[in-house]
């Protein structure tokens, strides 16, 4: 897989990690990538379960939708981190300029609205190379709380809890996504916390939050 971006173009691509959970990445994290009203440039899909995901099954829907999808398997360290640096590592050796590329994540059992991707762009025509929207958590499919993500990026504000912002809802510029290291694979949870908190003190971050609910966690 290539996401060569031409020199006035970019890319948005999905970084999908799914573990052992088949049946809910296609019923419900692809499809979510499929109905965008902006359409997805490229799946990079992870697996770092024990049950290997079936690769007919991911290309026949790569192949029904026209989505284009790469599935790899985690290199690195098991767990979330560890699968998501692993798509980091694949779109760094494959894209020529990482300043194109815009990586959206997405766990397998989360989904996004259909608008989710529509309103990125908006936020990356404007300049932003971090991007948060809000967010509802479900419980047992019923709906739990909205969240809404900060309107700014404070380290401080991540060191005391989740101020409102989980892989689902976050989009990074690639080169952006690069310069703390990715994922920090020595920490048992809260990686998207420590991520965040690196990216707040990288110089000449642009954060937009987005108050728009589209996605489900």
């Amino acid at each position: 897989m290539s996401v060569t971006c031409p020199p006035q173009g970019r890319r948005i691509v999905a970084l999908v990690s799914t573990c052992n959970r088949q049946q809910l990445l296609l019923s419900r994290a692809l499809p979510s990538i499929n109905i965008q009203s902006s359409p997805c440039d490229h799946v990079v899909l992870i697996d770092d379960g024990d049950q290997r995901v079936d690769r007919a099954q991911i290309e026949h829907f790569s192949s029904e939708c026209d989505l284009p999808i790469s599935l790899l398997t985690n290199r690195r360290t098991k767990g979330a981190s560890g699968a998501w640096n692993t798509g980091i590592d694949h779109l760094a050796r494959n894209c020529l300029d990482p300043s194109l590329v815009y990586v959206a994540l997405l766990d397998d059992d989360d989904a996004w609205h259909s608008s989710h991707l529509a309103l990125i762009e908006s936020a990356i025509d404007k300049g932003a190379d971090v991007i948060a929207t809000g967010f509802r958590r479900l419980v047992d499919t019923e709906p739990g709380e909205v969240l809404m993500p900060p309107q700014e990026l404070r380290p401080a504000d991540f060191l005391v809890g989740n101020p409102g912002i989980q892989p689902t809802s976050l989009v990074v510029r690639l080169d952006r996504l690069q310069e703390p290291g990715g994922f920090d694979e020595a920490l048992y949870s809260c990686t998207d916390r420590y991520l965040c908190i690196l990216l707040a003190r990288l110089p000449g971050i642009h954060y937009q939050a987005l108050n728009q609910i589209t996605a489900d966690h």
